[in-house]
């Protein structure tokens, strides 16, 4: 463990306070450490210096060590949370581990405490990265699922597009179709008109004619 630690120590006692404080620092711990044995330095503390773990005693003049556990796990639930005590009996302990406890460590046997708190605060760093890994990893999926949305709708954009293509391609194709059509029939119609025209004119000729023999028949007839 490198990082530098903050400890919070929930302790009576000040010979046993100096006893702790000396064993984490003669096992290398970097740390800062912050000792009270009462209810509001307690909570003021763990809502301003940011600590890593706390240390308490099971039963204080001003406090208890299991209160202590409540507040710490409603305001801070992963923040581990080390009992350093006298013998309790097997009861006592049991319940502290289901309130929460990290670890429980006897006063008599306080070798234990530097690996307990090393154990507890790598424990803590690991659950830690495993969360930011595990949001990380859903971030990841739903980009992902965004992106691959994206890609859907923009591939059903395109397959709209082909055949809007394609639609506007067949209306122009019968646009010009029609627009040929209609040459034909202005042809047909110019065609006619000039047949019409021709039928006319061959009309006002065999009148001219037909007129010209009755004027003939006319002077050859006797009076």
């Amino acid at each position: 463990m490198k990082k530098r630690i903050k400890i919070l120590h929930l302790e009576n006692s000040l010979s046993d306070s100096k006893l702790v404080h000396s064993l984490i620092e003669n096992e290398g711990i970097s740390h800062d450490y912050f000792l009270t044995n009462n209810e509001k330095d307690f909570i003021k503390i763990i809502e301003t210096e940011n600590i890593d773990i706390i240390l308490s005693d099971c039963i204080l003049p001003k406090y208890n060590g299991n209160d202590a556990l409540k507040v710490a796990r409603e305001k801070y639930p992963h923040m581990p949370f080390i009992f350093v005590s006298n013998a309790l009996g097997e009861d006592a302990v049991i319940k502290a581990m289901l309130n929460g406890a990290t670890n429980y460590v006897l006063k008599n046997k306080l070798e234990r405490l530097a690996i307990a708190i090393k154990r507890a605060v790598n424990e803590h760093d690991l659950d830690i990265e495993s969360k930011q890994a595990e949001m990380i990893l859903r971030e990841s999926e739903r980009k992902y699922k965004e992106l691959a949305f994206q890609n859907e709708e923009k591939s059903k954009r395109a397959e709209e597009l082909i055949v809007a293509n394609k639609e506007l391609a067949f209306q122009n194709e019968e646009k010009e179709k029609r627009a040929d059509e209609l040459i034909i029939a202005n042809k047909e119609l110019a065609f006619q008109n000039e047949e019409k025209e021709k039928r006319a004119d061959e009309l006002i000729i065999a009148n001219k004619e037909l007129a010209f023999q009755n004027e003939e028949k006319e002077k050859s007839t006797p009076w």
